[in-house]
């Protein structure tokens, strides 16, 4: 990607005139999310938020430029993915009154809202069009250096919402996650429904601590949120999935299991469940019976001694 370099001659970092939009950080209203991007958000600076479908990707940008909008920042949401009628009516059940919405994807309408704003969301970048008549790929690295030369131009931050595979992959190509300034991803909170874990994958303008944030009906709640210490959460999230698989197979007797026993006798959501079993089976331990909230696993083992 071009880096818009204006040198390419050896020269000490002191004597670099450091622009002024790296000592103007931009809060996010929120002392947790502010440290994480650094002590608040780079003027000009550009990131991407991945999560899997329903996690609240939508949900934290529109809280997020509430605060900003609060806290005085113009700031303006461009989606592709639902009408702005389904996004007010949203926007009604969290509390969000301050920010402007619009349905727009062409990319060079949407890097004229740069022009005027402080802060720009893109719901999402699959969504982005351009009348250009380019290739995949060409039309990719296009529209990654239109938001990224807007953004820096215009001093305006723009996050960008991108897409991942059931696998936790990009969908696409890597090209714009090696672009942008930071990454960062949202998950569900293995042991409570009610957590979502908004993690740093690279960030050049902040650190990468993780946090836990609360999260409920009414979207966020960025009052209960916390720092994770990741060097002992790894450990105990890989022991508790194995004790949870141990269990789930001990459940499993000559009648199989129920992905509703799983979830009764696990303290567990329905995702969670869902994906344990499907581990399960995967690795040939279970078998499934049936679909739907009729169906039945059952231990390979028992199943062979049936036939």
């Amino acid at each position: 990607m071009k880096l818009n370099i204006k040198s390419n001659k050896l020269q000490k970092v002191s004597a670099i005139d450091i622009p002024d939009r790296f000592y103007n950080r931009m809060s996010t209203g929120v002392t947790e999310l502010d440290s994480l991007f650094g002590g608040g958000i780079l003027p000009g600076s550009t990131f991407t938020l991945t999560a899997a479908p329903g996690t609240g990707k939508t949900t934290f940008f529109l809280q997020l430029l509430e605060n900003m909008s609060k806290l005085g920042y113009n700031c303006g949401f461009a989606t592709g993915e639902e009408d702005i009628n389904q996004i007010a009516f949203t926007c009604k059940r969290l509390g969000v009154h301050e920010v402007p919405v619009c349905n727009e994807t062409n990319i060079d309408e949407i890097c004229k809202l740069t022009e005027e704003l402080d802060v720009l969301v893109i719901d999402s970048f699959p969504c982005l069009t351009t009348n250009k008549n380019l290739t995949a790929h060409k039309k990719e690295a296009y529209m990654v250096q239109r938001i990224i030369d807007a953004a820096e131009q215009n001093e305006c931050v723009v996050g960008i919402v991108l897409h991942i595979t059931k696998s936790g992959k990009y969908k696409g190509s890597t090209l714009i996650p090696h672009a942008v300034s930071a990454n960062f991803q949202l998950d569900r909170d293995d042991d409570d429904s009610q957590i979502r874990v908004f993690s740093a994958q690279k960030n050049r303008y902040g650190c990468t601590e993780n946090l836990a944030i609360g999260f409920g009906s009414k979207g966020f709640n960025f009052k209960a949120i916390s720092k994770i210490d990741q060097s002992s959460k790894k450990d105990t999230k890989a022991d508790r999935k194995s004790e949870q698989l141990d269990a789930i197979m001990k459940m499993s007797d000559v009648n199989g299991i129920t992905q509703q026993q799983v979830i009764k006798q696990l303290g567990v959501d329905t995702g969670k469940a869902y994906i344990l079993l499907k581990e399960l089976t995967n690795t040939e331990k279970l078998i499934k019976f049936g679909r739907g909230t009729t169906a039945v696993w059952k231990k390979v083992e028992l199943t062979a001694v049936e036939k």
